[in-house]
């Protein structure tokens, strides 16, 4: 038996638990629901699926955080009253609370911008805030 289980009626993910008599299986990933997939499909004249799922997910669940990194769909989702986090910006609380050391938090800046759409300014942004914390010695 495969230990994930998509169901379709209800647009959700599972995991499976146990095998046997008392096999069960735990939501993972809930699904929209009808009344958020209105706002999904609205959104998608926006921004991406991607992107409009999250939104809407967050709005469903009651999300207090979304990480996304696209800046049209961060500013949607705040309207909405979503707060928003970027992957830059939590590398940068890793390096800032010495979770990762300078090092890491510059190779993964550099990294993420091989394969994320981030402008040079936002990489040179983050990677000067960086070199700053760095210098004045500000790591917790």
């Amino acid at each position: 038996m495969d230990r994930y289980h998509y169901d379709e009626e209800s647009d959700s993910l599972f995991i499976h638990l146990k095998e046997g008599e008392e096999e069960s299986f735990e939501e993972v990933v809930p699904g929209i629901n009808s009344e958020h997939r209105k706002e999904t499909e609205k959104l998608r004249n926006i921004v991406g699926l991607g992107e409009s799922e999250a939104i809407a997910l967050c709005l469903q669940e009651k999300a207090k955080l979304l990480l996304i990194d696209n800046l049209e769909p961060r500013k949607i989702a705040q309207t909405k009253g979503i707060r928003c986090r970027s992957t830059p910006g939590i590398l940068l609380d890793a390096f800032k609370n010495g979770i990762i050391r300078f090092e890491d938090y510059e190779a993964a800046i550099k990294e993420l911008s091989k394969y994320a759409w981030l402008s040079g300014d936002i990489v040179a942004y983050f990677l000067g805030i960086g070199y700053k914390i760095k210098n004045k010695g500000e790591i917790k």
